[in-house]
Parts: structure tokens; C-alpha cells; sequence
């Protein structure tokens, strides 16, 4: 079945010739002499980005894999398939204030061939890549490709030992354990690189104070936060400004960031962004961290004034909503993140952060805008850059097996923008994940200028390497000293389905 704003009939999709690069590409040994292989144009090498940078507009598609092992009941009835394909249709339309359109084709029940003991004691770590080629094995066998697709959910009784969903796999495929829109576009937000909203409490009058408590998924009023806490009944909530610039669903006009002084106006964050105002303003802290300040007016909770989110400028480490009421009381039903649910500022209140010199003040509120005043350094321009870092290889979403390239780029913004402007040294290393826990380097090099590449062959047990996720952690140090880190996810998976 196909959903897309609206029920439409069963329809398989079409298979098509998938296209792979030829692996005579990646013929060089480890550690190679500093020449890539020609060829290889899974995005364009020699005009590096930013790895942070997953734009997601324009139709999107995903595929939603239902499936149960021998003896089992279904994990998910139809009708709750399809409504929570609804749900996730409709939260990635509001938040990308209908840049994106989804459409989601939903499979059958597939019986997997292997009892669910065979996939949770596959060891290794490899639980989710044994279940995920089974899966993909038994769609392509009734006419879905999921390769065709954007993201593919894999909807599975929870064998992993593991939270319900999980999204940060390979930037495609996301592992839940049944229903719920909310929690599908939660996972998806992780596929596109998004890392959690959580928050930071205090337990003195410093609302920032080093002492304070991280709250994991504290920031209830935002999709990457948790959304399942009684204390805010809704379904739907916006994702913060910061990974909405990310996807293109946030036209950077909408953000201001603030070098000097000055008073500035914010509309609603819940409305499309206009030339009216800012959806959000962008105070950068020092080198490594920003403040994200913005009105969600929709939540009834945050109506009378902004909410102020610290985040690392690298959105994998995820953000803290602030709790600019520290000595409050806990409001009750928020668990442990009850001291974040009143976190908006007050008219007439004020943030302080003493030793950056920042200060914002709620100046109340004019033609339906709200009016901040913001008192910043005068340095504020002259923060360095840290390097910006993209990975070009392999693809994203890629399984990879056999030989295998991988490739980063990596430049100083405040030298130029072509590969290694600025750039003293990158570090790669290909580190192997169970769970959350990485392993030691299975390749660990320093290249000291670009290209900066590794090719390895996944199946030589000389190496050892083994099936199962993992990370391509590249770290960039400017001339200048300056250093910044990036993760690359990626799977590698050499035994492929047991059927």
C-alpha cells in the first residue's frame, strides 16, 4: 500500500536496475601512495561540503518493512501501519513547511526465515544487519526494491535489546518496534543526521552553571526530544531551527546571526518563514558552541516568550534546551525532564551568560512579533572557523562488502573552500560499533594533504574486519590549530541474508 497524504491502492513498486560502482575502482591496497582512484563520483570529489549538510526536500520516499518471525503474530496490525504512516507524512510536511512531500509504501507481513533466536544471538553485534538482509531479501522477492527509496523502516518485535526504534544506522534504514508516527519520524530525524534534543537543569540560580544535570531527550517540545511523556499530550512537535537549516527546510535568510548588539524581532517558529522577521536567531558562544534562540508560539508552554538551545556547531552531539527557570519546582508529569517544561522566557526576564558577555532580554511583544534585545562581545566576529569536514565516499546508505574506498575532504573556511585550504593534517579512522560502543581502529591513518583516503578490503580476515556497523571518524586540524571531528556511519556486511 502507498501512502501519500492520502490512502492509495497496493501497488509493489517497480524494480529497477540498481546501479553500483564497479569495484575494480578500489583496486589500491591500505595505505595506498595519496592518488584516489579515478572514477569514483558518488558525489563531486573535488567540491567539498559539509557532512552535516543532508538536504532533504523535494518528494522523499520511504519503504516500511513489516516483518515477523516463525511462530509469531504480526508486529503491526494494518490499520496501525497505515496511521502511523499518516502521522510521519504529516510531521515531516509541517516541519518542513511543505519543502519535502513524503510518500511511504507499506509491504506485507513478511515471515522471516529464521527463528527470532538465530537474529538475537547472531553475536557480534550484528543483530540489526542480519535482520535488515533477510528483510530486504524477502521484499525484493515481492517486487520492492528497497534501494529505490530514500529510507526503509524495518517494523520488528524488539529482539535487539535496544530502545523501540533506532535511527542511527546508515542514514537509510531505521529499526522500529511497532506503531506510532512520533516515533517513526523521530528515527528518521537520526537518519538525516540529527542527534537528540535534550536539555540542561540546574540546581542554583545559574541557569548554565558547569554543575548542572544533562537530561537526555529532556527537550519535550521538539521531535528529536521525547515525545511520550503524558506531561504534553501531542503528537506532533517542530524540530529545532538548526536541523531544519540543515535539511533546506530553513532558508538561512531566516536566521540571523547576531555579531553585534542590537534589537531584533522573531516571529512564530511554527509558522512558515517569511520576510516578515527571523524564524530564529544564532549567538555563537565561542569556537565550538552556539545559542539557538526562537518562539515556539504553538506550544502552550513556551507561548509567552523564546526558548534558548545550546548546541555543539556539530549536530551529531545532538543540543540542551536551557532551563531558564532553574529554581523552579519540577512541573508534575515531565519525569525527569519536568524542570524543562518551563523554559521560555518571560516578558521582562533575561538570560545572562556571564563569561561569554551575552545577554538576551524578552522586550516583550509588537504586531504579533516578539521583541528581544541582544548584547554580544565585540569579538564575536572574530571566533575561528573550525574545519569543515565531508565524507564523499562511500555513499551514504551504501552496504558495503569486498573492496571498499572511503574518502573525506576537509577545509578551513577561513582560508578558501577547495579540498585542504588550510588544512595541517586529517585523521581517519574506521572504528567498529556494537550498540553505542566503539571498538579500537581496525585503520587508523594521518594524511597530510588531500586526498585523504583510505582503500581497504573488508573481507581480509588479515585485517580484521567483521560484519556489522560502523564509523569512518575523521578528525581535521588547521593550520592555524584549530580542530574540528565528524562521524560517518556506514555498514559492512560480507555474509548478506541466510537464505
Amino acid at each position: 500500500m502507498t501512502l501519500q497524504g492520502m490512502l492509495l491502492a497496493l501497488a509493489p513498486r517497480r524494480l529497477a536496475p540498481c546501479v553500483t560502482l564497479a569495484t575494480a575502482l578500489f583496486s589500491a591496497p591500505l595505505l595506498a601512495a595519496p592518488a584516489f582512484p579515478q572514477g569514483l563520483s558518488a558525489r563531486a570529489i573535488w567540491r567539498p561540503g559539509d557532512l552535516n549538510q543532508l538536504e532533504a526536500i523535494g518528494p522523499r520516499t520511504s519503504l516500511v518493512l513489516r516483518v515477523r518471525y516463525p511462530g509469531e503474530q504480526d508486529p503491526i496490525s494494518d490499520p496501525a501501519a497505515q496511521s502511523s504512516a499518516m502521522d510521519m507524512i504529516e510531521s515531516i510536511d509541517r516541519n518542513s513547511w511543505s519543502v519535502t512531500s513524503s510518500t511511504v509504501d507499506i509491504t506485507p507481513t513478511f515471515e522471516m526465515p529464521q527463528p527470532a533466536s538465530f537474529y538475537s544471538n547472531s553475536g557480534n553485534g550484528t543483530v540489526l544487519l542480519r535482520i535488515r538482509a533477510d528483510a530486504h531479501k524477502l521484499a525484493r522477492i515481492a517486487g520492492f526494491e528497497p534501494e529505490d527509496y530514500d529510507h526503509d523502516i524495518i517494523i520488528s518485535r524488539n529482539i535487539w535489546n535496544g530502545a523501540p526504534g533506532l535511527g542511527t544506522i546508515n542514514y537509510r534504514t531505521v529499526f522500529v518496534a511497532g506503531g506510532g508516527g512520533w516515533l517513526w519520524g523521530h528515527e528518521l530525524g537520526h537518519a538525516l543526521g540529527w542527534g537528540h534534543a535534550s536539555g540542561w537543569t540546574s540546581e542554583n540560580a545559574d541557569p548554565i552553571s558547569p554543575t548542572g544535570n544533562y537530561v537526555e531527550y529532556g527537550d519535550q517540545f521538539d521531535m528529536m526530544g521525547n515525545q511520550g511523556i503524558p506531561s504534553i499530550p501531542r503528537a506532533f512537535h517542530h524540530c529545532q531551527p538548526r536541523y531544519k537549516l540543515r535539511a533546506g527546510w530553513l532558508p538561512s535568510s531566516s536566521v540571523i546571526e547576531v555579531n553585534a548588539p542590537g534589537s531584533f524581532q522573531l516571529q512564530d517558529y511554527s509558522q512558515a518563514p517569511s520576510s516578515v522577521a527571523p524564524s530564529a536567531l544564532l549567538v555563537r558562544r565561542d569556537a565550538d558552541t552556539d545559542y539557538w534562540i526562537f518562539w515556539r508560539a504553538d506550544e502552550a508552554r513556551c507561548a509567552e516568550g523564546p526558548v534558548i538551545v545550546r548546541a555543539n556547531r556539530n549536530p551529531l552531539d545532538g543540543s540542551e534546551l536551557i532551563d531558564l527557570h532553574p529554581m523552579s519546582a519540577p512541573l508534575p508529569g515531565g519525569g525527569a525532564a519536568g524542570d524543562l517544561l518551563d523554559s521560555a522566557m518571560a516578558p521582562g526576564e533575561a538570560f545572562w551568560d556571564q563569561a561569554a558577555g551575552i545577554e538576551i532580554v524578552h522586550q516583550g511583544f509588537h504586531a504579533g512579533l516578539l521583541q528581544l534585545a541582544v548584547s554580544v562581545p565585540g569579538s564575536q566576529s572574530l571566533l575561528d572557523e573550525r574545519p569543515v569536514i565531508d565524507v564523499v565516499a562511500p555513499a551514504r546508505g551504501r552496504t558495503l562488502r569486498g573492496r571498499a574506498a572511503y574518502r573525506a575532504t576537509a577545509f578551513d573556511p577561513d582560508v578558501g573552500r577547495s579540498d585542504g585550504a588550510g588544512i595541517d593534517k586529517v585523521r581517519l579512522e574506521l572504528l567498529r560499533l556494537d550498540g553505542h560502543v566503539e571498538g579500537p581502529p581496525v585503520v587508523d591513518i594521518v594524511r597530510d594533504k588531500a586526498p585523504y583516503f583510505f582503500v581497504i578490503d573488508t573481507a581480509d580476515p588479515a585485517l580484521g574486519v567483521i560484519d556489522g556497523k560502523y564509523i569512518l571518524r575523521v578528525t581535521a586540524t588547521a593550520d592555524d590549530g584549530g580542530v574540528s571531528a565528524n562521524r560517518f556511519l556506514n555498514l559492512i556486511d560480507n555474509t548478506g541474508p541466510s537464505f
